[in-house]
């Protein structure tokens, strides 16, 4: 299985930590950990995920998740919530 751990937050970045980005954790035979910083109002490349996945949110918030075929759909998470996406 490989799981993501995702981080949303909004305040308090050094200079270098204004873009959205993600930083290797850890993995094991069991697991592959990555953070992944969303930064507010920074559209992130179009891409997909070919696996499920745990999604844990530091800050809540939404997410604006838009398709290919333009379909639009809004993710919201919970602070210290954490969530099971399947692929997509």
């Amino acid at each position: 299985f490989l799981y993501f751990l995702s981080l949303f937050y909004s305040g308090g970045v050094t200079a270098e930590e204004t873009q959205t980005h993600r930083v290797f954790q850890f993995e094991n035979e069991h697991v592959r950990v990555w953070k992944t910083i969303i930064m507010p109002h920074q559209p992130l490349k179009m891409h997909r995920h070919d696996c499920a996945r745990v999604v844990v949110g530091l800050k809540g918030g939404s997410l604006t998740k838009i398709e290919e075929t333009g379909e639009i759909s809004e993710l919201k998470f919970d602070t210290g919530a954490a969530y099971w996406l399947t692929e997509d």
